[in-house]
């Protein structure tokens, strides 16, 4: 796993086009399933394993796999600012197991305040030969 710590977020420029990951496995349980609908309010149906989930589900989990490869220490706050380009391309089951690819696309220092980073990143789903899904995030880090 390829992991990098900068101490300034602006120092992240040093790694646009640079392939980080792929990130631990994250198995689809129905246990996260639940507590994914409980989360957005969802009605939790029990629908057996091998059911699809919710494709938006692994987009909720592009923040911990963010935290696991890319350690960024000096900043006061970091919000996840949107997301671009968000495609959906294979279904994810109950019971699937998910990682993450990430590289930094882009990093745009404007003025003093914050810099904003875009990260590509790309959802695979174990054994399947197509991504289950691939966004864009852009992530602001406030100074």
């Amino acid at each position: 796993m390829t992991q990098i710590h900068v101490d300034l977020p602006e120092n992240l420029v040093s790694y646009v086009g640079f392939e980080l990951g792929p990130t631990d496995w994250v198995s689809i349980t129905p246990k996260v399933v639940i507590q994914f609908a409980g989360a957005t309010r969802n009605n939790p149906k029990i629908l057996p394993q091998g059911s699809p989930v919710p494709t938006i589900l692994p987009v909720a989990l592009i923040g911990k796999f963010i935290s696991e490869l890319v350690d960024v220490g000096d900043y006061k706050l970091r919000v996840n600012y949107g997301l671009n380009n968000a495609r959906f391309l294979t279904p994810i089951f109950k019971g699937d197991r998910i990682r993450a690819l990430i590289s930094i696309g882009r990093v745009t220092e404007t003025g003093s305040d914050y810099v904003e980073v875009e990260f590509n990143v790309v959802i695979e789903v174990e054994g399947k030969p197509q991504p289950g899904s691939t966004v864009i995030v852009i992530y602001r880090y406030y100074k």
